[in-house]
């Protein structure tokens, strides 16, 4: 499996001309998760013609980097307006580097101004909002479900419009590729991905833990003298640092909550921001169904680095 990467990346220039790139050494990064600002992307091409370079470089272009293998075919990686590209130049090959971003010009630009009912569905009020965006639109199967608590009228830009929606109910929104994705906590659709050792796994699975913070105060006399005697005690630290291991049913409480699952895999496209995988590991055990919260794609022909994907999610 995984053999013979391939890759390529499609232009669509401003003025109608498209322009497919293969063949060239490429750098290629990218971050897609569920915030509420676009996805970014770094890709730089090496050696390009200078009359590639001048028709490539139009502001407003759209760029679109697919990759894989051979075995398993490519998958769409990115795709997003070409936002900044500049020359570089570290050895004796001319590079262009280039910033992508997803819907970034509706996120900046659009406006809304509509009013909205008490009890109308989420789904059509998104629905609306979208339109006005030049985007389209995904919920989950629990965000359609959900309805407006009151009455909202709104003059406002679009991505503020979208949170005054979303928040009295609790549901989240972001934009992925030219749509709008919206969820209450669950999956926007289940997928067949399945992560193992046998398919592309690297490495452990990571529990995340996040510890609330305390809030600090002024301590008083006897506290301050109280302090500097436990500090005058050797004591050890527990949980062990970077510790993986729940201890929630031992002895210790581990202080903390596991906010969420980092993994590491070859190189994979077709799984996509809210959607259900399989986990599974020696050290975790089989069959986690992980909601996906974050790709971070890296793709280069320059070094002799593993093409990776680095993923993140949260226990469905």
């Amino acid at each position: 499996m995984a053999y013979g990467w391939q890759y390529e990346i499609t232009v669509f220039c401003t003025d109608g001309e498209t322009i497919h790139i293969d063949g060239v050494d490429v750098d290629f990064s990218c971050v897609r998760d569920d915030e509420k600002e676009p996805n970014e992307a770094d890709l730089t091409i090496w050696g390009l013609t200078p009359e590639t370079h001048n028709a490539i470089v139009q502001a407003g272009s759209m760029v679109t980097f697919a990759g894989g293998y051979i075995d398993e075919g490519m998958f769409t990686l990115f795709q997003g307006e070409l936002i900044s590209a500049v020359n570089v130049k570290p050895s004796e090959v001319y590079g262009l580097k280039m910033k992508l971003y997803e819907a970034l010009i509706p996120f900046r630009a659009s406006v809304t101004s509509r009013k909205f009912r008490k009890g109308q569905s989420l789904k059509e009020a998104i629905a609306q909002v979208a339109s006005d965006m030049g985007l389209g639109c995904q919920l989950s199967k629990a965000a359609a479900a959900l309805t407006l608590p009151k009455n909202i009228s709104a003059a406002a830009l679009s991505r503020d419009v979208l949170t005054s929606l979303c928040r009295p109910v609790n549901a989240t929104w972001s934009l992925q590729y030219q749509s709008i994705a919206v969820t209450a906590g669950d999956s926007i659709f289940d997928g067949a991905a399945a992560f193992s050792p046998d398919s592309g796994l690297l490495g452990v699975p990571l529990l995340k833990i996040h510890t609330p913070k305390r809030k600090k105060k002024k301590p008083s006399e006897k506290e301050q003298i109280q302090a500097k005697h436990e500090k005058s005690i050797k004591t050890y630290a527990w949980p062990p640092k970077n510790s993986q291991v729940d201890y929630s049913k031992g002895a210790r409480r581990q202080i903390g909550v596991i906010e969420a699952i980092t993994w590491e895999s070859l190189l994979r496209g077709g799984v996509e921001i809210g959607e259900k995988v399989v986990l599974s590991s020696p050290s975790m055990g089989e069959n986690w169904e992980i909601i996906v919260k974050k790709i971070s794609h890296r793709f280069s022909t320059r070094d002799s680095q593993p093409r990776t994907t680095s993923w993140e999610g949260i226990i469905a």
